[in-house]
């Protein structure tokens, strides 16, 4: 995003969904919104023997107050279907967060697997920004 384009009261949402496979023993997962050097992150295990289960993310970016001593609500949920039942299983990581808005910045959701073996596919994904 060009510097300057943050601004009070903008909220920015990624949302993607793709396929997860994961082994009997997957380890940890940890999902992390990135924007201007921040990180707001948090890691679960994902449920085990997943060949080829649904998930989808929404990360969400929130900014209070603009500036170079900016502050924002940042929040980041997964939901993934249980390999057995099928049913939901969610995870949510929300963090505030001080941070400088106003150079140029990426927004970035990033996933990342604590033990080898395991994938993680995105299919589609978008950004918003809403004034």
């Amino acid at each position: 995003m060009p510097a300057n384009f943050i601004t009070a009261g903008i909220v920015l949402t990624a949302r993607f969904y793709g396929y997860i496979s994961t082994t009997g023993s997957p380890g940890n997962l940890t999902f992390s919104l990135l924007f201007p050097g921040t990180v707001v992150a948090f890691t679960k295990t994902p449920p085990a023997s997943l060949t080829l289960g649904m998930f989808m993310c929404e990360a969400q970016f929130r900014c209070a107050v603009a500036g170079p001593s900016g502050n924002a609500n940042a929040r980041i949920w997964v939901m993934f279907a249980n390999a057995s039942t099928g049913a939901p299983v969610f995870y949510q990581g929300t963090d505030d967060v001080d941070l400088d808005t106003t150079p140029a910045a990426a927004f970035d959701v990033t996933a990342q697997f604590g033990s080898s073996g395991q994938t993680l596919r995105v299919e589609q994904g978008t950004l918003e920004a809403l004034r």
